[in-house]
């Protein structure tokens, strides 16, 4: 539903439009209230006439129901985008030299740098450093994090991983 209510609000991928954070942040609100509401009330909290016990199951289909819906619209989005016209001039993982590895916070190996290199050999990576030639894209440079990364196509194994989650 955020998806929707924020595509209500885009003019076209990813460009926000003033009144899209508003719409995602009311819905937001919107479904916690209705979530404290109808299920996470304690029940010494509720009205003398709200309804019994016995509608706890209702109310659990009920979110249930959201979820659902809410996972179809992100497959939705995800398997409908046309990824290759996605690009994205900011900041991003530190560009710097391959081969450079680091323990994150959860003790986690991991690529301290992304490189040109590395990355140009991963077939089903979602992005690329390889948008061509256009005014206003920012090639990396060495040890810098604001540069311009763009979406690839698509793979179908990448589509059916994504429907497996």
């Amino acid at each position: 539903v955020i998806s929707l209510v924020n595509g209500l609000f885009t003019a076209a991928v990813g460009i926000p439009q003033p009144g899209s954070t508003t719409a995602v942040l009311g819905t937001v609100v919107t479904f916690a209230i209705v979530a404290w509401e109808d299920f996470w009330r304690p029940r010494s909290q509720q009205q003398p006439n709200s309804p019994s016990e016995n509608s706890r199951g209702t109310d659990i289909a009920w979110i249930l129901t959201a979820i659902a819906i809410h996972y179809s619209m992100v497959f939705y989005v995800v398997t409908s985008s046309d990824s290759p016209t996605h690009v994205s001039t900011g900041v991003h993982q530190m560009y710097g030299p391959c081969g450079v590895e680091a323990v994150d916070i959860a003790g986690a190996h991991r690529h301290e740098y992304v490189c040109a290199e590395e990355l140009s050999q991963l077939e089903n990576s979602p992005w690329g450093l390889d948008c061509g030639p256009a005014d206003g894209y920012v090639v990396p440079q060495q040890m810098n994090r604001w540069y311009t990364i763009c979406g690839r196509a698509k793979t179908e194994d990448w589509i059916a991983s994504v429907a497996s989650i």
